[in-house]
């Protein structure tokens, strides 16, 4: 149907195209026309992943996805040497564009296309301290510089604790050590970025301050006590001893100190202790006088009404009150006063009638406040009208 009168002809169709051929012989018999179609395989169709990002160090997963042209297999020619496969995982250190060229093998025309990977630069960075040693608790401002706008940061504190305050973070040092600390800032794409300094913050060891003393149970009649300093790491020592609104300094290493001897109480002992750097600390301890019993009743006593002696009372000191028994007998043994009032007295009377004058016997029972142990106690007493 092209007009030509050979056996054969060649075509280039564009798109598909029909092709008839009508045969006559010379009798002039013809065949008619026949017909046939050329269809033409489609166009390749190549589609590529995203352009991405990634951190430095990490892997990327670039690929073509082919369909079209004759059919697998296709041959995929990239550049940055990479070979003839469809994926790859990649890990540039720059921003870097892929270029691939993927063809059938036919006359089908090629398919270009490009897939850019950009590298995250990690930001030069770093932070300082305003202090790197001293004495617990020890406060330390840290500072970071260099940190691009958009990145989050967390502070890692090796003596425990972190903070995520920007750019400045102040943490308290407590435990002696030194101590590394470690800055972890995170980029917006999720890039994650570390530096640390070892041993960067040192807190130094106070003094263990402790000491003992002897005796350990004091009285007011043995009030002198001896202080001995078992302190670890110290030079400097100072005693503080508080006695009410007084304190006794000792600028020593072991003490002795006397309480007060006029009654028992709880007094404060303090142990103040610095090493050569100066860094200090205290330990306190209380210290508990006893009071002995002490105890005094005259020989005689005049209940005649002149309000001058008229009562017949103990004075004791180094008991303990809800042990008391106070009773008085005539000297036939009859019992004829008691209480367990540490503040009344015996006024003489037996069932409200004045007794004669005469010795009588008196008897105290208590329990001391030291061991609490019980104590009996007795005498005469004159009774003189």
């Amino acid at each position: 149907d092209n007009g030509a009168n050979t056996l054969s002809i060649t075509t280039s169709p564009t798109t598909t195209e029909i092709n008839c051929i009508t045969i006559t012989d010379n009798d002039g018999c013809s065949s008619g026309a026949q017909c046939f179609t050329v269809d033409l395989h489609p166009n390749l169709n190549l589609a590529v992943s995203n352009d991405t990002a990634i951190c430095l160090g990490d892997l990327a997963q670039i690929s073509a996805f082919v369909t079209g042209g004759l059919g697998a297999p296709y041959t995929y020619t990239w550049d940055n040497t990479l070979g003839n496969s469809n994926t790859h995982s990649v890990s540039p250190i720059n921003n870097t564009t892929y270029n691939i060229i993927v063809a059938d093998g036919c006359e089908t025309p090629a398919q270009n296309v490009s897939i850019v990977v950009n590298v995250i630069q990690p930001p030069v960075y770093s932070f300082s301290a305003n202090i790197t040693d001293g004495c617990p608790p020890l406060p330390v401002t840290f500072t970071s510089t260099g940190i691009p706008s958009g990145y989050s940061q967390n502070w890692n504190f090796e003596s425990g604790g972190n903070s995520t305050a920007n750019p400045n973070v102040n943490h308290i040092f407590t435990i002696p050590g030194c101590w590394d600390v470690e800055l972890v800032v995170t980029s917006p794409e999720g890039c994650i970025y570390n530096s640390s300094i070892t041993d960067y913050i040192c807190v130094d060891q106070p003094p263990l301050v402790d000491f003992n003393y002897s005796p350990l149970n004091p009285t007011t009649f043995s009030s002198s006590v001896d202080f001995e300093n078992t302190t670890s790491g110290g030079v400097f020592y100072e005693w503080l001893v508080i006695e009410d609104h007084d304190t006794i300094n000792y600028l020593s290493e072991d003490i002795s100190h006397r309480f007060p001897t006029e009654r028992g109480g709880s007094y404060q002992v303090c142990l103040i202790s610095s090493n050569a750097n100066g860094c200090a600390d205290t330990t306190c301890k209380s210290i508990i006088v006893l009071e002995d019993i002490i105890l005094y009743l005259p020989n005689t006593f005049t209940p005649n009404g002149d309000l001058l002696n008229d009562q017949f009372i103990p004075h004791l000191s180094g008991i303990r009150a809800n042990t008391f028994v106070f009773q008085i007998f005539n000297k036939w043994g009859k019992l004829i006063f008691e209480t367990t009032d540490l503040k009344k007295g015996w006024d003489g009377n037996d069932n409200n009638q004045m007794v004669k004058t005469d010795v009588y016997v008196w008897k105290i029972q208590v329990a001391d406040i030291i061991n609490n142990e019980e104590h009996l106690f007795t005498g005469h007493v004159n009774l003189i009208k």
